[in-house]
């Protein structure tokens, strides 16, 4: 009677392990090893005849607005010098997250700065900024900038 039992508990163990396992192996990487490269939305028609600027929220455009340089950075109302030249400069308001005493009772930083973007590459058949600097008066701390062209 005990082996049976155990026979019976052994296959009931069994059963449960193989259960939810489907026929899709898990996705797994490496402790340390990078996440997969993003890659930004498809631009549209209107792009192709003028330099795009792929910020980190993975959208291109041309001459935009706003800018997300980074997660907890951003420059607003951005007014633009010579969009399409092979370096580009505009004035607005950045913003970024000070995160004293911590990040969740961080208030935002608000400043007016000048964003420069250069060095112009092409991936198939479009030309983006591939590279940003920014410069501001009174700034706390000077942010990574991050702007992604896909190639």
């Amino acid at each position: 009677m005990a082996t049976t039992s155990r026979w019976l508990a052994l296959l009931a163990a069994l059963v449960i392990a193989g259960c939810g396992g489907g026929s899709e192996p898990e996705t797994t990487r490496e402790l340390g090893a990078p996440p997969e490269q993003f890659e930004p939305d498809e631009p549209d028609a209107a792009l192709a005849s003028t330099i795009a600027v792929v910020d980190i929220e993975g959208e291109p455009a041309a001459e935009p607005d706003s800018l997300q340089i980074a997660s907890d950075a951003s420059i607003e109302g951005v007014e633009w010098d010579d969009w399409g030249s092979d370096t580009t400069a505009g004035e607005g308001d950045f913003r970024l997250l000070v995160c004293e005493p911590n990040c969740a009772e961080g208030e935002t930083e608000s400043v007016a700065a000048r964003i420069e973007l250069s060095e112009v590459v092409e991936c198939e058949g479009q030309r983006y900024y591939s590279e940003a600097e920014l410069t501001a008066d009174d700034l706390r701390r000077s942010p990574a900038i991050f702007i992604d062209p896909p190639c």
